[in-house]
């Protein structure tokens, strides 16, 4: 449901996450490209990565993607040999993606980078300050995933 007022504090932040992301995407493209990945390639591991294994379905589902634009996407992971897909053994049908060593690793050096990238913005915060920002980033990722457990399908 959508409400008919949003609080600018909401729509400020909105933009704010966005724009954080689209920084750090532009900041590590050079460690992206190096490794031969795109952006929407470093999501997919992640996600992969991180909620692996995973069948090709949720996924679909939970990244709102096409299905077209999932198999290219993970196409290239396997070629590249970043993850592996595996038949389920209860279900022929089902496609389980697994994430490689070699994955996982090429994920954690880019993860370093944007992590760097970051830590710089953030030594210009006050300790203080930069641990409410995580404190209220938390909370809003609990209560956004609160609301998913109820309101998703």
């Amino acid at each position: 449901m959508v409400e008919d007022r949003i609080d600018e504090h909401a729509e400020r932040i909105e933009q704010l996450l966005r724009d954080v992301h689209y920084q750090l995407i532009r900041l590590s493209r050079h460690e992206l490209r190096d490794e031969g990945i795109t952006p929407p390639r470093f999501h997919t591991l992640y996600f992969i990565v991180r909620h692996g294994p995973i069948d090709m379905g949720t996924m679909h589902t939970q990244m709102h993607l096409s299905r077209s634009s999932l198999t290219s996407l993970v196409d290239g992971l396997v070629d590249d040999g970043l993850i592996r897909r595996e038949r389920s053994s209860e279900d022929r049908r089902r496609v389980v993606l697994h994430p490689t060593q070699a994955g996982v690793e090429l994920l954690e050096r880019l993860r370093l980078t944007r992590c760097r990238h970051l830590q710089r913005a953030l030594d210009r915060l006050e300790a203080r300050s930069a641990e409410c920002v995580v404190d209220s980033l938390q909370l809003i990722v609990e209560e956004l995933r609160k609301r998913t457990e109820t309101e998703v399908p």
